[in-house]
């Protein structure tokens, strides 16, 4: 019962987190203080992304894939994570084309919300799959770690957009939700399976979700932390400090 409450503490945090990244561009916007808070924050959550990637979602696939398909000599996991890092860099160059087209109107914004939205779904699975060890804290702090800056990344493309303010609200809680969902969806294909079927679709799942966390990390949140840091020394040293942080919870999964 304590792995349920805990992840329903899980849903309640990201969701929360989500929806406060959203509904603040604005004021994130405004002052030079608050852009530089971001920018640090970003190459802490892209080294917290890489960490949980390659240290917590794509070892637990590879093992689980040797649970139950050891004696086939072919990369299933790595396979998977590297179709889910394409996944997204298809959707968000879809997202881009759109942007490069035209900067008005609502499209390049909706776009954006389905790149990120079939990330959290993924992300969230993942979670939902877990227990309640270190494997789990980890998925959680990287999902957290990103979800109001992903938020809030939303929330000033709609605002660009020319997104009327009721339909900002729609979409900014819908993405939001999108987390919980994928949380929900991994909770129940636990739940409703067992054995080696249960060890697939976490199998599966996990190396779906360290492709979408690498390709965030290495494509979308470190190239702009660092391009646009004066001091990209401090910048790296927030990187490796995120990484550091996922590699010290790794002692413990």
């Amino acid at each position: 019962m304590h792995v349920l409450w805990l992840k329903l503490f899980y849903v309640v945090a990201i969701f929360a987190a989500g929806i406060i990244g959203g509904r603040t561009p604005a004021r994130a916007t405004g002052t030079p203080r608050s852009k530089k808070i971001i920018s640090l924050g970003e190459a802490f959550s892209g080294g917290i992304f890489l960490g949980a990637g390659l240290l917590h979602l794509l070892p637990d696939s590879i093992d689980n894939f040797g649970k139950f398909a050891g004696h086939i000599d072919f990369p299933l996991a790595t396979l998977i994570a590297g179709t889910g890092l394409l996944l997204i860099l298809l959707f968000d160059h879809l997202a881009n084309a759109k942007s490069d087209v035209s900067s008005e109107g609502d499209g390049y914004p909706l776009l954006l919300f389905l790149v990120l939205s079939i990330h959290s779904i993924i992300a969230g699975a993942a979670l939902g799959l877990e227990g309640a060890g270190a494997a789990s804290t980890a998925i959680f702090v990287a999902i957290i770690a990103h979800k109001s800056s992903a938020g809030f990344a939303l929330g000033i493309a709609l605002v660009k957009g020319g997104v009327d303010s009721a339909r900002q609200s729609r979409t900014i809680v819908m993405f939001a939700f999108m987390t919980p969902l994928g949380v929900a969806l991994g909770t129940f294909l636990g739940a409703a399976f067992s054995g080696d079927t249960d060890i697939i679709f976490e199998a599966v799942f996990d190396a779906l979700a360290a492709g979408t966390f690498l390709y965030i990390a290495a494509f979308d949140i470190l190239p702009v932390a660092m391009a646009g840091a004066r001091n990209k020394l401090i910048q790296w040293i927030l990187v490796g400090t995120g990484f550091g942080v996922m590699a010290l919870i790794a002692v413990w999964a």
